[in-house]
């Protein structure tokens, strides 16, 4: 009899087992996102979002709207580099990234990134927004930085 009790006990724990994606699904918006620059880590500026809460065979949705980067630039003071610094995004559950460049006015370009990392511009003041993608939804950030 003790054996089917520690059996049974080892498949509860088993079953019940923690796992990211659980996680996140129980945030009420997305995480923060941090850019760590020659060691330091720098958060961002939350643009709009969406995202959804699971609780049982429920899904409560969230759609915020936000200036665009480029008005949120405006309010932001620039982070200072070095040329060619690496900058790596990080936030909690692993979301997928892409960055992209703005100018004064719009979206320029795509910005390639290889592991949540990408490199500073060689001169000038420089506008990204950064998307996170989640199982549950996506958040826009947005940061400055200036070479110095």
């Amino acid at each position: 009899m003790p054996r089917v009790i520690v059996f049974s006990f080892l498949l509860i724990i088993t079953g019940c087992g923690f796992n990211d994606n659980d996680s996140v699904n129980n945030l009420r918006h997305p995480p923060s996102m941090y850019a760590i620059i020659d060691k330091q880590k720098y958060s961002l500026e939350t643009g709009s979002f969406s995202w959804e809460m699971k609780n049982g065979g429920t899904t409560k949705a969230i759609q915020t709207d936000a200036p665009s980067p480029n008005q949120i630039a405006k309010k932001l003071d620039p982070i200072k580099v070095e040329d060619n610094s690496d900058i790596e995004f990080t936030a909690d559950y692993n979301p997928e990234i892409v960055v992209y460049l703005w100018d004064e006015e719009k979206r320029m370009e795509e910005i390639p990134s290889k592991n949540n990392q990408i490199q500073a511009p060689n001169k000038g003041k420089v506008i990204y927004e950064v998307i996170g993608e989640w199982s549950n939804g996506e958040a826009h950030y947005t940061f400055v930085v200036e070479v110095k």
